[in-house]
C-alpha cells in the first residue's frame, strides 16, 4: 500500500532532498516508518522518510497525524468491507450454482418419477409438461 498519498492527504507537507547533502542524511533515516520529535514548545512533528521513490522526507503536525490515522482507519474499514462484499458475491454465486444444477437434476428426477407412472403417447407429454409445471411452481412457492 502506498503511505504518501495518505500522507498528503492528511496534510503533511513533502520536503524534497535537493542537495546531495540533504539525499545523504535521508537515507541514513529508517524507509518509510513514522518517526516524531518534540520541538522545544513541547509541539509533536511527525515525519516518514522515503529516500527511494520520492527522496523526500514527509512532515506533519499532530492534527496532520490524527488526520493520518483517521485515513489510515477508513482505508482499513473500507477494503474489510469491500472484501466481505466480494466473498458475499462469490457465495450468492455458488448458491445460483448449487440450485441451478439441483432444479436441472430434479428435473430429470421429476421426470423419470413420472414416467414410471407409465402413461404413454401424446397424453404422456402432456401429463409430463403439467407435472413439471406443477413441481416449479411448488419449488417457487417454498422459496417465499
Amino acid at each position: 500500500m502506498e503511505v504518501e498519498p495518505e500522507l498528503e492527504a492528511a496534510g503533511f507537507s513533502q520536503l524534497p532532498a535537493t542537495t546531495a547533502d540533504q539525499d545523504a542524511r535521508l537515507k541514513t533515516l529508517p524507509a518509510l516508518k513514522l518517526g516524531y520529535y518534540d520541538d522545544q514548545n513541547g509541539a509533536k512533528h511527525y515525519w516518514l522518510a522515503d529516500s527511494d521513490f520520492c527522496k523526500c522526507l514527509f512532515h506533519g503536525d499532530e492534527a496532520s497525524y490524527q488526520r493520518f490515522e483517521n485515513i489510515k482507519l477508513e482505508n482499513q474499514v473500507a477494503e474489510r468491507d469491500r472484501h466481505a462484499v466480494e466473498m458475499q458475491q462469490q457465495q450468492q454465486q455458488q448458491d445460483d450454482d448449487g440450485a441451478a444444477r439441483l432444479r436441472a437434476t430434479g428435473d430429470r428426477l421429476w421426470a423419470a418419477a413420472v414416467a414410471g407412472f407409465g402413461f404413454s403417447g401424446g397424453g404422456y407429454r402432456l401429463f409430463l409438461l403439467s407435472a413439471l409445471a406443477s413441481k416449479r411452481a411448488f419449488v417457487e412457492q417454498g422459496r417465499r
